[in-house]
């Protein structure tokens, strides 16, 4: 089937629509570095008593868990679209959420509680993204009209791309933040630096309303059947635990470098340099993403 320029761009606009909201996954799971570095600026010793940075550290990861297997194989059963409007809105909500933590009364505890809880439930959507985006941008990826020796290429644009990008802005919102409002406003910048993650997530969400079910999931869907699992396992193991291993690898290395720069940063200058040295080394940091991908 010939296709003519502007329906193989429409293909091709497909594959980013489903794999760009790993940038704002990529965004809100790299800003609580900066955010993180801050709050220790703003509350010192009080962060440690409340062992706030492990708790919000693991309680996002655990959400990532919950969102990847119960949006897994929602994507499955109900549908590629449900599974990405969903997670869009999901992150949408509580960025914006955690961006307007705040305790009963002022208190301290119970803003890093909501916090903590908000970053939870955050988490959920940004896993949830890995088996309902990246699926689908892998399966538009094998559209008619889509080259077969480009598929890989528009696939690592669209998601893995997507995600690195999303920490280096991840790490240079917040400097441009603090160069705006300053020392004196600290709580602005760590607040402001959260709550942007709503727009990219509603962005993304506008884009996708139109869109429909790649055509590889009706076809292939078992949406009205068993899924075999020990079938699939008991002929795929040896692949799968190999990507597994290599993706284990990958992510080891990957998000602490994005998640945990500004802290590391922090900690060996010991705390005295300038919360604009400190970002901007985040910065830089973060730009080793970039040249991986090209």
């Amino acid at each position: 089937m010939s296709l003519t320029l502007k329906e193989r761009i429409g293909r091709v606009s497909l594959i980013f629509a489903c794999g760009t909201a790993l940038f704002s996954d990529g965004y809100s799971n790299g800003v609580i570095s900066a955010v993180n570095t801050i709050l220790a600026r703003i509350y010192g010793d009080r962060l440690e008593d409340h062992n706030y940075g492990t708790i919000v550290r693991s309680l996002t990861f655990a959400g990532t868990v919950v969102g990847m297997l119960v949006f897994g194989w929602l994507s499955d059963k109900v549908g590629r679209k449900f599974g990405m409007m969903s997670a869009n809105a999901i992150v949408a909500l509580f960025s914006g959420l955690s961006a307007a933590s705040k305790g009963a009364n002022g208190d301290f505890g119970g803003m890093l509680a909501m916090l903590s809880a908000m970053r939870f439930l955050l988490g959920i959507g940004i896993g949830a993204e890995y088996p309902c985006g990246s699926v689908s941008a892998s399966e538009q990826s094998e559209e008619p009209g889509i080259s077969k020796r480009a598929q890989h290429r528009w696939f690592a644009l669209a998601t893995n791309t997507m995600i690195d990008f999303g920490f280096v802005v991840a790490a240079f919102v917040p400097l441009v933040l603090f160069w705006i409002f300053g020392d004196n406003h600290l709580n602005a910048v760590w607040r402001l630096s959260l709550g942007l993650g709503v727009v990219p997530a509603l962005l993304v969400f506008l884009w996708r309303l139109n869109m429909d079910e790649p055509e590889r999931f009706k076809k292939d869907s078992m949406k009205h059947a068993r899924i075999p699992y020990l079938l699939v396992f008991k002929r795929y193991w040896v692949p799968l635990l190999a990507i597994s291993f290599t993706w284990f690898l990958y992510d080891f290395i990957v998000y602490p470098f994005g998640i945990y720069s500004s802290t590391i940063v922090d900690r060996v200058t010991g705390g005295s340099e300038s919360l604009s040295v400190v970002l901007g080394w985040g910065v830089v940091i973060n730009l080793f993403y970039i040249p991986g991908r090209r």
